[in-house]
């Protein structure tokens, strides 16, 4: 029957030709006699069945094949009475190129297409009227497989209107690439239901001003390409969707830059609430703004109208979006929270409520009480605190809202109960906190995301105890960076809980205090008061502590005036360390640190790794404690402790020492000095230590010769008499007989127990043999060792002396 169908319809053609030969306007153009130019013809109609090879013979024949090409003849195409074969496309292989069939036929002007059971079996439109700039409209309501439209109306300068409402195949992104791109005369486009937005689809567009795509029933918003407007003012664009999508639309701020418009809005759910007249049910509000003045009675009222039975924990409100207090005047003392025969929060358990916005600062004062007020708000976001400096009570305020990002408590400095306020806040990365804020049960627990506390407001002179469940969950403390001013920053590093999280001081300028590790040694420490050292140190450490500190800066001398304390009590010394370096210039390592006061040495066992101490504290000036006797290992101490304060030098267990020249010269303050038995007096060792009060000798026990001393050891110091020099009663003698030593008021004691110098006064002395025969008695200030009947040991008055 269609083969029937097919003849009659093709016989009454050629006698509808026949009556037309005399009209010069239309060529009659049969799929089986395509005339080998068409090039002057300014209207051609199709007849017969055609498909894509026909299509290509079509384009030659038009004379558009070459590369460049056009045709400025054509005006019309009618295909009103062709027969389309199935899968035929537009887009043609002809001679040596491939383009759309109408593609640069610029005085195109109308094409009629088949009737739409025909139209259906286009499958391509691929550039099929590209550059027609004449071309005004096209009906494509039948085109409903076809699977691109890619630059199909690129350059239709004139091109109007375009509905592709039916078509189904075009579904890939592909497909509609700049498929109107530089249509400036475009005003008016419906999209089907498949359209995918891409590149440049409706760039150049400018005169563009509805798309209609009520079609659309995406459930995600789709890729906005920036390029797919160029040119366009994208709010002079309506856009047309059905009621879901412009919701998920609107929420997009790249597609809201368009007019957006609801085909099917749902009745409004955004109300106006004045206190004064609270509606009896708000069940299906989802934004809602308040006005008049509320207090804690009114906010009651408005919990009963958005959910039945609040005072049940498992009842909820899953529709409520977002309330907006910003025009509302709040009575001092009002709460959210009610007590009534059971205690809830106002806005306790509202699943969707993301944004909340308060009343300006003054208003928000007056809030006092947020026990469980937005408790279990999932969706909440966006609260600003600020205001609230009234608050009293946070205890369960938002336990639970696991999106809430941040929390500014800054002004609530009244808080007395913050009890799980944040518990489970999963999202919560930021809070600052008040000048006082109580340490709750659980008030951070499992706050998992918190990256920030901000306490810089804090003035306490005491660290608050905190809670042990205060941070309780968060696995790692050290993630959470808990802000400070810089004498809150000290007070916290000193506490063992609080110095679990990762403290940073917001005043580096005012940092005088500083922990520095071998490992990381700041480029510098001349603003530092006290350095406490931590690691393992060897040479280069100190000196690159030096350089830190600026007191061996250049080639003339430096100083450090800040350093006052120096605590080495916990690190570890390598083997070997000098405290000297010898560069372009010969320096101590903290030579010339002028304010410094005290020095707390490393334990004996790392102390005594110190070796070489030439100049190590020369010219510290105001160093006056500092424990030499844990220096075990020190050898050459030229200079060493030169013009320091210095009022005891306790050597006794340096007993390798070797160069002393000018170790304590111009040490005025110097009273007392042990010596071990290796010591060796040298040039300007003491000089000028016009302080000295008395000098240990007793570790000296050489009995054949006294210990070598020079004529400026103790240069400077105006009466040696006035200095005591205790020596062993084995070699006094030695010390005695001595053109330098025997200058000083000599004390001994030969069995190291006490020493004896007669004044001439005090009681008899009695003197017995070592095996317990008496020898005598003798007057006091009597020379009893006259008597003694041979050299020896002797007990004299309870003590072991010597006679030689």
């Amino acid at each position: 029957m269609k083969r029937l169908y097919r003849g009659i319809f093709s016989f009454m053609l050629m006698v509808s030709c026949a009556l037309q030969l005399g009209a010069q306007d239309t060529r009659i153009v049969p799929a089986d006699e395509i005339p080998s130019s068409l090039r002057d013809a300014e209207a051609v109609k199709l007849t017969g069945t055609w498909e894509t090879s026909n299509f290509s013979e079509l384009k030659m024949a038009l004379g558009t094949n070459g590369i460049g090409a056009s045709n400025t003849v054509l005006a019309k195409v009618d295909l009103s009475e062709a027969f389309i074969a199935d899968w035929t496309s537009l887009y043609v292989s002809a001679g040596f190129t491939s383009n759309g069939v109408f593609s640069g036929c610029k005085a195109l002007k109308e094409v009629v297409m088949p009737v739409a059971e025909e139209a259906a079996h286009f499958t391509s439109f691929e550039k099929a009227f590209a550059n027609c700039g004449a071309l005004e409209k096209v009906d494509l309501t039948g085109c409903v497989n076809v699977e691109t439209f890619n630059n199909a109306f690129y350059g239709c300068e004139h091109l109007a209107t375009v509905d592709f409402g039916t078509n189904t195949a075009a579904v890939e992104s592909s497909a509609w690439s700049s498929a109107f791109e530089n249509c400036t005369a475009l005003t008016h486009v419906t999209l089907p239901a498949v359209f995918v937005p891409a590149s440049k689809v409706f760039s150049g567009c400018t005169a563009l001003q509805e798309i209609d795509w009520t079609a659309c029933q995406a459930v995600e918003v789709p890729v906005f390409y920036a390029d797919m407007w160029d040119g366009v003012e994208l709010s002079g664009v309506t856009l047309k969707l059905d009621h879901p999508q412009y919701v998920l639309f609107k929420a997009d701020a790249s597609w809201s830059q368009l007019n957006l418009e609801d085909l099917n809005p749902e009745p409004s759910t955004e109300f106006t609430v004045d206190a004064s007249d609270i509606p009896s049910s708000l069940k299906k509000a989802t934004v809602i703004t308040l006005t008049g003045t509320w207090d804690s009675s009114a906010f009651n009222l408005l919990c009963m109208a958005l959910m039945d039975n609040p005072a049940f924990g498992t009842s909820e409100n899953t529709v409520l979006q977002k309330i907006d207090m910003s025009a509302v005047k709040v009575v001092e003392g009002t709460s959210l929270c009610w007590q009534g025969l059971s205690r809830y929060g106002i806005f306790r358990n509202f699943k969707v409520l993301a944004e909340v916005v308060m009343p300006a600062a003054e208003e928000a004062a007056h809030f006092t009480d947020f026990t469980m007020a937005f408790q279990n708000c999932t969706a909440l976001k966006t609260i600003d605190l600020g205001g609230c400096s009234g608050l009293t009570s946070l205890e369960m305020a938002f336990q639970g809202c696991t999106s809430l990002e941040e929390a500014d408590l800054s002004s609530s400095s009244a808080l007395v109960s913050v009890d799980n306020a944040f518990e489970s806040c999963e999202a919560l990365a930021s809070v600052v906190l008040p000048v006082q804020f109580p340490m709750g049960k659980n008030t951070f627990a499992y706050c998992n995301a918190l990256k920030a506390i901000d306490w810089t407001a804090f003035e306490g002179t005491e660290v608050p105890e905190m809670s042990k469940t205060f941070f309780m969950g968060i696995d790692d403390l050290k993630a959470v960076t808990l802000s400070l001013k810089y004498e809150s920053y000290k007070l916290f590093s000193a506490d063992e809980d609080w110095s679990e999280l990762n403290l940073y001081n917001t005043e580096p300028e005012k940092v005088t205090d500083f922990v520095v590790d071998a490992s990381d040694i700041p480029s510098s420490l001349k603003k530092a008061v006290t350095v406490t050292l931590t690691g393992e140190w060897d040479s280069d450490a100190f000196n690159l502590l030096s350089m830190a500190l600026g007191n061996n800066g250049g080639l003339f001398v430096t100083t450090n005036a800040t350093l006052v304390t120096l605590d080495m009590s916990r690190i570890k010394v390598a083997e070997n360390t000098p405290l000297w370096r010898q560069g372009l210039k010969e320096y101590g390592i903290f030579n010339n640190c002028t304010a410094l006061e005290k020095v707390i040495m490393p334990t004996a066992e790392e102390a005594g790794h110190f070796t070489k101490l030439n100049k190590a504290f020369e010219g510290c000036t105001a160093l006056r404690d500092i424990d030499l006797s844990l220096l075990t290992g020190a050898t050459d101490v030229e200079a060493a402790f030169k013009g320091t304060a210095i009022e005891k030098a306790d050597l006794s267990g340096c007993t390798s020492l070797g160069s002393t020249v000018g170790a304590f010269e111009g040490c005025a303050a110097l009273q007392e000095v042990i010596l071990p038995a290796c010591f060796v007096a040298d040039n300007y060792t003491f000089a000028d230590c016009t302080g000295l009060k008395l000098i240990d000798y007793t570790a000296y026990t050489d009995t054949q010769d006294a210990p070598a001393v020079k004529n400026n050891t103790f240069s400077g110091i105006d009466d040696l008499k006035a200095v005591t020099l205790k020596v062993s009663g084995l070699n006094h003698e030695l010390f005695e007989a001595h053109k330098i030593w025997s200058d000083f008021d000599i004390e001994y004691d030969a069995s190291g127990i006490s020493g004896m110098k007669s004044d001439g006064k005090g009681k008899p002395i009695t003197v017995y043999t070592m095996d317990g025969r008496y020898v005598g008695t003798y007057a006091p200030g009597t020379d009893w060792r006259s008597y003694l009947p041979q050299r020896g040991v002797y007990i004299v008055d309870g003590k072991k002396m010597i006679r030689k």
